[in-house]
This record gives structure tokens, sequence and C-alpha cells, in this order.
């Protein structure tokens, strides 16, 4: 019997598996599952692997040249580079091995040689679970595996030690095939999402891969749908994962309990994961620039879309790249003086602001302005929303007299639009009081804030926002100083404490605690 403690690491030639689907009589629509079957008939008098089987049954054909190795083992290497996650629900031939031979496609290789659970592993001695599934999920001593980039994975986060882990480690990359591409599939897959899991611990990248049909969809449907994915993904949680073997799922979630993570720190680690692949799919699909000429529309306005998901993953320069991007394409498409155009300045001024770069923000800020103001007029409320943003950027860099009268400007149409009682009037009153208390106008800032205080509490919908100002105003009165101001600010201080409890804003409750205690 082979050696049990160790994962069958060989690596079957792409070709080869082809070849077999075609001389076994695979069906077009056969799944996973149905292969599965025609593997057990094939190999059931010597007990191995398919593998093992095309081994020999194709062991007096010529050499085979790959990427990997050269070879006298024709179908077979005695380790593959490519680790395959799949689901078994896929059409074996017109899914999984269809999107591997496009990934060998489109990076030019003579043969792809993979490690496919179904092929690479014996089947017979899996069917009746010789290896348990504590060998794949239990924390074991990891210096046992021979990749040391593993090793520096799993220590610093806390990652999973099981054999499984010491062998994956062994992988060049991990190949996730995803069909059809607008569907998630993969993640309703405990299986799947503990071998991406596990894997991308171990030090293994890995690449999403579409057939040749999904491929086309993607590049196609890209801006449509694109949305619609991430919303898909960004709902993703493994407690709702399925798995054909109850106990492989026990022990699964029982060894994510033991890495001792933050609550939904495991489902954010695989929603990052998934979405940083799909990031990498799409800029290399736009790169080539299709999109653009099929549906210019479409494309610039899912550019915004995708710079927002660069900003989420941490990825600046891309977000950046992106964002400019848009900006050229929106003057291009719709011309400098539209709407959409200052929609995306705007967009680049923020991340710019984020990036430190303040001096290019500000000057993108006021030419997003002027082409709201050209289109939409001095009285408009969303002139007033950029003036706001504007003036809170300018306050940031201490140029109070046009930040002040900014604030002023928004304020003022603001309240002519929405009338004197409404939330987005006591916003734009607190965004001017906190400045006229940075600049030491302490009298105007206190009327503007008991102002913004008798319009929050007469609706008392904002109860969060009832005790911020509530805190602003009695700093001010300490600012004042006079022994009636101090108490009035102690009484404030109270009111305060009282509301965010109904309000139920626990970070703003720890804060309003934190500065002035209990």
């Amino acid at each position: 019997m082979a050696d049990l403690s160790c994962l069958p690491k060989e690596g079957v030639s792409l070709k080869a598996l082809l070849r077999w689907c075609t001389e076994s009589g695979i069906k077009k629509h056969a799944t996973t599952r149905d292969v599965y079957k025609q593997i057990l008939r094939e190999t059931s008098r010597e007990k191995i692997s398919l593998a093992q089987f095309l081994g020999k049954r194709y062991e007096n054909e010529d050499e085979i040249e790959s990427e990997d190795v050269t070879t006298s083992s024709k179908v077979v290497v005695p380790q593959a580079k490519y680790y395959v996650i799949h689901s078994w629900s896929y059409q074996f031939r017109e899914e999984t091995l269809a999107s591997l031979e496009k990934y060998q496609q489109k990076r030019n290789l003579k043969d792809l040689y993979v490690w496919l659970d179904v092929v690479s592993m014996n089947q017979h001695y899996a069917e009746r679970h010789v290896r348990t599934y504590d060998w794949w999920t239990v924390n074991n001593d990891i210096s046992t595996t021979s990749n040391p980039e593993s090793v520096a994975n799993a220590s610093t986060n806390m990652s999973i030690n099981s054999n499984f882990f010491n062998e994956i480690s062994l992988f060049k990359k991990a190949l996730v095939v995803w069909s059809p591409w607008t569907l998630d599939i993969p993640l309703t897959s405990m299986w799947c999402v503990w071998e991406m899991y596990v894997s991308t611990k171990a030090g293994v990248k890995f690449s999403i891969c579409f057939s040749e049909k999904e491929e086309v969809k993607f590049a196609t449907h890209l801006p449509k749908h694109f949305d619609n994915v991430l919303e898909k993904i960004q709902e993703f949680k493994v407690e709702n994962c399925k798995s054909h073997h109850r106990r492989l799922k026990k022990r699964i979630l029982a060894a994510i309990d033991s890495l001792n993570l933050k609550e939904n720190a495991f489902n954010s680690e695989i929603i990052n994961m998934i979405e940083s692949a799909f990031l990498d799919k799409a800029l290399k699909t736009i790169s080539k620039g299709a999109m653009f000429n099929t549906n210019g529309t479409q494309f610039v306005e899912f550019l915004p879309s995708l710079s927002s998901l660069c900003r989420k993953l941490g990825r600046m320069d891309q977000c950046e790249e992106l964002c400019r991007e848009s900006v050229a394409l929106s003057k291009k498409l719709y011309g400098k003086d539209r709407a959409e155009t200052a929609r995306d300045i705007n967009n680049l001024a923020v991340l710019l602001c984020e990036k430190g770069d303040k001096k290019e923000a500000i000057k993108l800020h006021y030419e997003a302005l002027n082409i709201m103001k050209s289109i939409f007029g001095l009285h408009n409320v969303y002139v007033a929303t950029d003036l706001n943003n504007l003036a809170s950027l300018l306050a940031e860099e201490s140029r109070h007299e046009e930040a002040e009268n900014l604030f002023e400007q928004s304020l003022n149409i603001k309240l002519d639009y929405y009338g004197p009682d409404h939330e987005a009037v006591a916003v734009g009153m607190t965004n001017l009081a906190l400045l006229y208390h940075k600049i030491g106008k302490f009298s105007a800032a206190e009327k503007l804030h008991r102002t913004a205080l008798d319009i929050r509490k007469k609706s008392e919908l904002h109860r969060d926002k009832i005790a911020e100002t509530c805190c602003y105003l009695a700093d001010i009165l300490i600012k004042i100083g006079t022994p009636k101001s101090m108490s009035e600010a102690k009484d404030l201080i109270i009111e305060a404490k009282r509301f965010v409890k109904r309000s139920k804003n626990d970070e703003l409750a720890a804060a309003i605690l934190s500065k002035y205690g209990t």
C-alpha cells in the first residue's frame, strides 16, 4: 500500500487527461462526480489512482515536454506545480479541464501538469476514508514543512498547521476553477474554501481560472455584472458552506475556531482573497482596451467600481491609475463640463487626499466645483455638498478664510433648499461651528452648536448626533470657562451620555467615556 501519511504530488498532463476523457467516452456534461465513478471502474483491478493508471497506460508514448520538466514519465511528473481547486458539481471536461486548458493557452505552455484530487489521489482508499478528517484540519508541528515561507506565514498569521498545510506548501500555484463567473459556486463549498485558505496561508499563490466560454463572457459583460458578483462574494459566511460529509464540515469549523481569530475575520480574509483575484482578472481584461471600444459609456461608469475595490484592498497606486483614467475617459466621452466628469474628478481628489497629496486634491476639488456651478448654478444642493467637502479639506490645511467662506455658502444653500429644521442644515452648522472653534470664534461657534442641537432634539432621529453636538457645545463652554458655562457643560456631558446610550453607538460611547470619564 502507498504511503498515506503524505499527499501524492504527481502532476498529470492536461493533454493526457483530455485524451483519456475522449477515449473513455466521458460525456460533455459529465460532472466530476460522474467521472469519479468512471475512474473507480477503470482502476478497480489494480486499485490505483487515475494518475498512476494513465502513467502505465501511456508508458510507451514519446517524451512529453512541458514548462515543468522533460521526462520519460510520459504523462506524470514527480511534483505538480499547479494544485487545482474545483467543485465536484462542475462539468469535468467543459468547465474544469476547459478552464485549465485556457490557463495553459494564455501562458503559451506546451502542456500543464496539474494536481487534481479525483485524478491524483487513490479514490479506492479515499472511498474508505483512509485519511482521517484530522489529517486535513488539525494543527500539528509545522517544522516538518519543506517551504520556509509557509512557516513564516503560519507563525505570523496564526495559520493552520495541519499535515495538509505542510503538503500543499510544496505547490507553486493554486488554480481555482470558477464557472460560471457570475456565480459564487466555489464559495458555497466548504472544501473549496478550506483549500483556498490553507493554500494561501502556506504561501501558495492562487489565480481564478475561466474556460474560453467564460473568458469571453467575462470580457463582454464585466461592467454590467461586476458589482453583482462582488455583492455575492461579500455575502460569504463560512457557516453557510455545504459539504457532502458532515464530519468534515465540523472538523473545518473547529479548526477555524482554534485559530482564535476575531469575529468574522475568517470570512473577511476569504472575501478579500477572492476580491483580489477577481480584481486581478478585471485589470488584465480592461488593459486590453476592448471594452471601451465596445461600449464606452458602460466602461466609464464601471471604472469607479473598480477603483473603489482597489482602495478597499489597499492598492492605492492602482486606484489612482484607474481614477485618472476615469477622468480622462469622462472628458473624452462626455465632455469637460458634465456632472459625470465632475464626479470622477472628485473621486480622484478624495483618493489623492487619502494618499497625502492635498495640494493637487484641493486643485481638483475646485475644478469639479466650478463644473457643478456651471451646470446647476450657485444654489443647488449638489453644489452645497461639493462646497462642504472642499471646505473641510481647506480647514485641514489651515486655509481658514477660504474654508469659512465655502462652509457659509454651503450652509446658506442647504437652508434655502431644506428649510431651517433639517438634519443636513444641522450638519452644515456643525461643520462651520467646528471651524469657528478652531480659529477662536467661540461665541459664533456656541450659537451654531445650540441651533444644531435644537434641530436634532426636535426629531431625535439621530441620537448619536445629539450626543456629539452636546459634547461639541460642552467643549466650547469649557473654553469660555465661566462658572455658569462650566456648570452647563457638565449638564451637557451627562445629557450626551444618556443620548449615546440610547443610540447604541458603542464606538461613540467609548470615545465620550474616554474623554470625559464616568
